[in-house]
């Protein structure tokens, strides 16, 4: 089986209540590239965003991402 990694950003920012827009301003950053994470549409991850996220939100980073295929 293949395992594949799959970005969590939707269901983090959603229970939060907050909007792609909103962060996007909050952490001085592309909104459309936070789209392309927040629909898990990226092939790669651009390590600024990535150290971004896990400030703003207090999280390591392995709580951004899952892995499928188990």
């Amino acid at each position: 089986m293949v395992m594949q990694m799959r970005s969590v950003f939707k269901p983090i920012i959603d229970d939060r209540g907050l909007s792609v827009s909103q962060v996007a301003k909050e952490i001085d950053y592309s909104e459309d590239i936070l789209r392309q994470l927040y629909e898990d549409e990226m092939d790669c991850y651009p390590r600024d965003l990535l150290a971004k996220l896990c400030v703003y939100f207090g999280m390591p980073l392995s709580d951004l991402f899952t892995l499928e295929g188990q």
